[in-house]
């Protein structure tokens, strides 16, 4: 028999994961963003994050947790924009090729010359590039 206690606690685990399960299907996914831990990292959201928590470690756990996962996703956010803001940068510069990236006559007559050609700044283009070449 379980005493009034644990009760409690089963009860607010279950209330905390309902609200963490309501958040992540009915709020998060109309907010227009997501969790930049999970965008920068490809692991769990901070909402995934404290279910786990909650199911694993109970609901007191959330209060150690979550402070320590927000600096995370704060830390993720911060690389992520300025990984954003240097790739901004990068797309302003004025480019070699001012009519469009002419890949045959402007920097590519042989295979070799591949990794020599920015082909626009474009590092998918480039690997398609090699691939055409060396078929």
């Amino acid at each position: 028999m379980t005493s009034g206690k644990e009760q409690d606690f089963m009860l607010a685990r279950q209330i905390a994961t309902g609200l963490i399960k309501f958040y992540q299907q009915r709020i998060s996914p109309h907010k227009g963003f997501c969790c930049a831990y999970r965008y920068v990292t490809g692991r769990d959201s901070c909402s995934g994050y404290a279910l786990k928590v909650v199911q694993r470690y109970g609901v007191l756990a959330l209060f150690n947790a979550m402070p320590r996962q927000f600096m995370r996703c704060r830390q993720a956010n911060l690389q992520y924009s300025s990984n954003m803001k240097k790739c901004t940068e990068e797309k302003n510069k004025p480019n070699k090729y001012e009519q469009g990236c002419d890949i045959v006559s402007g920097c590519l007559e042989s295979v070799e010359d591949i990794s020599k050609c920015d082909c626009c700044g474009d590092a998918s283009l480039r690997k398609i590039l090699v691939t055409l070449f060396r078929r």
